[in-house]
C-alpha cells in the first residue's frame, strides 16, 4: 500500500526533493541547475537528480542498503567539495 503510494506519487517527491538540494545555492545558480539536463553542461544538478531518483526508488521498495549506498555515495561526492558546511550540504536528505 504505501509502496504503491510512493510510486504514483514519485516525480513529485522526488522533484521535492531536488529543490530542497537546492535551497543552499544562490538564486541564479538553482536557475541554471533546473535549466540544463546534461550531465556535461550541468554535471551538478545531473548528479543530485540522477542520484536523488535512484535513491529515492530504493528506499521506496525497502532495498537492503548496498542498493542505495551507490546513489547516496555520489551525491555526497559532489557535495562535499562545494562550499558549504556538512549539516547545510546535506541536512535536506532527511
Amino acid at each position: 500500500m504505501m509502496e504503491d503510494l510512493l510510486r504514483e506519487s514519485r516525480d513529485e517527491l522526488v522533484d521535492r526533493w531536488v529543490d530542497a538540494a537546492w535551497e543552499v545555492y544562490p538564486p541564479e545558480t538553482v536557475k541554471f541547475l533546473k535549466r540544463a539536463k546534461d550531465r556535461f553542461d550541468n554535471p551538478v544538478g545531473f548528479t543530485t537528480r540522477t542520484s536523488l531518483e535512484e535513491l529515492f526508488d530504493a528506499l521506496a521498495r525497502g532495498a537492503p542498503s548496498d542498493e542505495w549506498k551507490e546513489p547516496l555515495d555520489k551525491l555526497i561526492q559532489v557535495r562535499c567539495v562545494q562550499e558549504f558546511g556538512p549539516a547545510d550540504g546535506l541536512a535536506f536528505i532527511f
